[in-house]
């Protein structure tokens, strides 16, 4: 009866793991396939990039104030942007033409 309720607890311990992991996962990973454009993504678009917090998104948009993304890669040239996040947010993003200047 004792390895019974062990191997229950086991179950339940792993159980518990594993769908705390898939939690996890799923925050991370935004809700769709659609792609992001770097060049006219709003902060909280940005947010919703995995690895990318409230102070990145300014980054980036501080970033695109003084020049336009050309190619996804370019996100690299954001500080604190490596190689690592960029390879989480990459099948998210994409660039497309820089947004047109309004006359008034």
């Amino acid at each position: 009866m004792f390895v019974c309720i062990r191997y229950t607890i086991a179950i339940f311990v792993t159980s518990a793991l594993i769908l705390s992991l898939a939690a996890n996962v799923a925050a991370q990973t935004p809700p769709s396939r659609a792609t992001i454009d770097l060049n006219t993504a709003t902060a909280a678009q940005l947010v919703k990039l995995p690895g990318i917090g409230a102070s990145r998104a300014r980054d980036i948009i501080d970033y695109r104030g003084r020049r336009t993304f050309r190619r996804p890669s370019d996100l690299m040239r954001v500080r604190g942007i490596g190689r690592k996040i960029y390879m989480r947010v990459k099948p998210f993003i994409r660039v497309g033409p820089p947004a047109a200047a309004t006359s008034g």
